[in-house]
């Protein structure tokens, strides 16, 4: 058994966790090590929270995507542990949505993961009738719109996210 202390070092991430690059977990990583014998040995490391997967060490909740980025050494994870850069899901369709494979991630500003969220092909579809249709859901409701380009769909989508006067 590996005690902790409240949260965890990146030596003691390092020391229970590993990555799991096949993805067979949904999380990306899995336990390498137990701390208080409810983790099993090879398990995947997490639970979903909705959106994302979290690791809960010794009372204190992680991001497993933070975990990834750490676990991998990606420079700038530092930074994003103190709350003054973000880990970004790429999406771009080469990893299911919201992988937490090291490639599917990027360490960036706040800011730029926001303009890329905007920016993102997401929520659009090529229909048979050769149109585009944009899907957004805004305070749980539901918006669509068709236009003849996938540019056209994509800054429809944009817009929604300015306010309003």
């Amino acid at each position: 058994m590996y005690k902790l202390a409240r949260g965890a070092t990146a030596q003691e991430i390092h020391h229970l966790l590993e990555l799991d690059l096949a993805n067979t977990s949904g999380s990306g990583i899995k336990y390498k090590n137990s701390y208080n014998h409810r983790q099993v040995v090879g398990s995947m490391a997490g639970s979903s929270t909705g959106k994302y997967y979290q690791v809960m060490l010794n009372g204190k909740n992680y991001y497993t995507h933070q975990l990834v980025l750490l676990l991998v050494g990606r420079k700038g994870i530092k930074e994003v542990r103190k709350g003054l850069l973000v880990v970004d899901h790429i999406n771009d369709g080469t990893y299911p949505y919201y992988s937490n494979h090291p490639n599917n991630l990027r360490i960036t500003t706040q800011r730029t993961n926001v303009m890329y969220a905007n920016q993102s092909t997401k929520g659009t579809m090529l229909l048979p009738s050769g149109n585009w249709r944009a899907t957004i859901k805004l305070l749980g409701k539901q918006h669509t719109s068709t236009h003849s380009t996938q540019q056209q769909a994509i800054a429809w989508r944009s817009s929604m996210y300015e306010p309003t006067a």
